[in-house]
């Protein structure tokens, strides 16, 4: 065999395995495409329970099994590395017709990015006094570059302390969710990832400086959440624990 027929027997057996309604290439019956579809599901759906185990806990293995069935119907993988599956999982839970808890979204989103910090390479972090080396006039136009072990997430959810309930809590915890907005700051320390429940105002300022704004529009977005706010002590502890790559304008 040629090796561009190679390549094109190879994508066709890929598209049977992920496609139910494509034929399956020359050589391969309909028994064992069977097997092999059922080997593709049953890997990508370990990789689904694995990284949102508490959104499982929160909709019932059954109803879990039925969504990671439709999600994998059309979004197939497209890495050579597992843990790249599922970035996608809370839109498509977000965009779901079916009755699912209205915070089960975001509950995926902070899975995800739990699973992200984890597995994100090791950057270096600058200079506790990096930010003392620019003139204070310079300071409202200035930008911070967070680690990519770190992320935020705001939801109109209490998502993080529902997850930490859900996580701890014993197998028969009954779900009960009321509509709180709750910002959430994840990161990675020493191999374990943290998900910490932060107010709401500085939920808001650290993900305007993830989102590549300056220090003056983050503490302005943040002062109209809370009038009293101030972001000293989070730029403090940002650079002590080593969470910034940059300080750039």
């Amino acid at each position: 065999m040629m090796d561009s027929d190679a390549r094109q027997w190879q994508t066709a057996l890929m598209n049977a395995i992920s496609d139910s309604s494509a034929p399956p290439p020359p050589g391969i019956d309909a028994a064992g495409l069977a097997i092999y579809r059922n080997n593709y599901f049953a890997t990508l759906y370990g990789c689904l329970r694995k990284v949102f185990a508490v959104c499982e806990r929160i909709v019932g293995e059954e109803c879990f099994a039925a969504l990671c069935r439709d999600y994998v119907a059309i979004h197939r993988s497209t890495s050579g590395n597992l843990h790249d599956y599922g970035d996608d999982f809370a839109a498509f839970i977000a965009d779901c017709p079916a009755q699912l808890p209205a915070c089960l979204a975001d509950m995926a989103e902070l899975e995800w990015q739990r699973h992200r910090c984890y597995y994100a390479g090791d950057e270096a972090a600058i200079a506790p006094g990096e930010l003392a080396r620019h003139d204070p006039d310079e300071w409202p136009a200035l930008r911070l570059t967070f680690l990519p072990e770190c992320a935020v997430i705001i939801s109109a959810w209490p998502i993080a302390t529902l997850w930490h309930a859900h996580r701890d809590a014993p197998e028969d915890f009954s779900f009960t969710q009321e509509k709180q907005p709750e910002g959430v700051w994840i990161d990675r320390h020493s191999g374990t990832v943290d998900v910490t429940a932060v107010p709401l105002a500085e939920a808001v300022f650290l993900r305007a400086l993830q989102d590549d704004e300056t220090l003056e529009t983050a503490t302005d977005a943040a002062l109209a959440v809370d009038p009293d706010y101030h972001p000293e002590p989070v730029l403090l502890r940002l650079f002590a624990t080593g969470k910034v790559s940059m300080v750039h304008r």
